[in-house]
C-alpha cells in the first residue's frame, strides 16, 4: 500500500507486527497524548524506522481550523 513512500528494503507490516507485540512499547493509557506515544517509538529508530517515518508524515498534515468558517452563536 505505502511501498512508493518508502525505500525498497523496509517493510512496514513486520514493523507494525513487532509495534503490536513489543512490550517495551507503553500502553496508550500511560501517557497523555497521541504525539507523546508515538514519541516513545521515535525514540527507537533503528527498529521502526519506516513506521516511524509514516506516521511522522501523518501527524504533521496541518488539522487546524477551517478557513472562512464562522462561528454563529
Amino acid at each position: 500500500m505505502l511501498r512508493h513512500l518508502l525505500p525498497a528494503d523496509q517493510n512496514i507490516q513486520r514493523e507494525l507486527v513487532w509495534l503490536s507485540v513489543d512490550l517495551t512499547s507503553p500502553s496508550f493509557k500511560e501517557v497523555e497524548s497521541i504525539v507523546e506515544w508515538w514519541g516513545h517509538v521515535f525514540d527507537q529508530p533503528d527498529k521502526y524506522p519506516s513506521l516511524s517515518a509514516i506516521v511522522k508524515c501523518c501527524l504533521s498534515i496541518f488539522h487546524g481550523p477551517r478557513l472562512g468558517c464562522t462561528n454563529k452563536d
